[in-house]
């Protein structure tokens, strides 16, 4: 505190003026790959990967709640009510993290997943539940597959976090669905 008495005696408040003025008042922002965030710095890598779980999580709530309106078969109609209620949480959990890393997200297309559940709303109720099952499997494959490549890659610990309580639900999941699936006549 000295150190600033003594630099505003000697006339130099213009200085001390530009550097609270260049630090941002006292907030710290690091430019990393075009994307601007406080704190410590978030790759783009991360902005993209997080928009491709939330747009992944989307479409997977439709597929559900095609599922729920669709469906003849009970199991398959539990199973996409959990999947619409989990899903949704993970879209929440994703923008929890990202609000707590500062993390600007672009919008994601609402329409995401539409062509996917509007392609399975025409099939046969017959055909219906086994193509669902073999689509919502294959949506958590790779969703699965994106989490565990992303908790190798990363050193976040929120992020692992998050990927920690998502990738056990996510694997929940696919195992239902597999069980379901094996039920399917085909």
């Amino acid at each position: 505190m000295t150190y600033i008495k003594d630099v505003l005696k000697f006339g130099g408040t213009g200085i001390f003026l530009c550097l609270i003025f260049a630090c941002n008042g006292g907030q710290h922002y690091k430019k990393t790959d075009s994307v601007r965030t406080a704190g410590p710095a978030v790759s783009a890598n991360v902005e993209q990967w997080l928009t491709e779980m939330i747009t992944a999580n989307i479409e997977q709530i439709k597929l559900a709640q095609v599922a729920e309106e669709k469906s003849l078969n009970i199991e398959v109609k539990n199973i996409a009510g959990i999947l619409d209620i989990d899903h949704q949480g993970f879209i929440n959990e994703a923008k929890d993290y990202a609000r707590q890393k500062h993390i600007s997200l672009p919008p994601v297309q609402e329409t995401a997943g539409e062509k996917k559940a509007e392609k399975l709303s025409k099939e046969k109720p017959i055909d219906f539940d086994k193509k669902w099952c073999e689509a919502s499997m294959e949506q958590h494959k790779q969703m699965i597959n994106r989490l565990e490549i992303m908790n190798r890659q990363t050193a976040d610990t929120a992020l692992k976090t998050y990927i920690n309580a998502v990738l056990p639900r996510a694997r929940m999941h696919l195992d239902r669905l597999m069980i379901c699936n094996s039920k399917m006549k085909t």
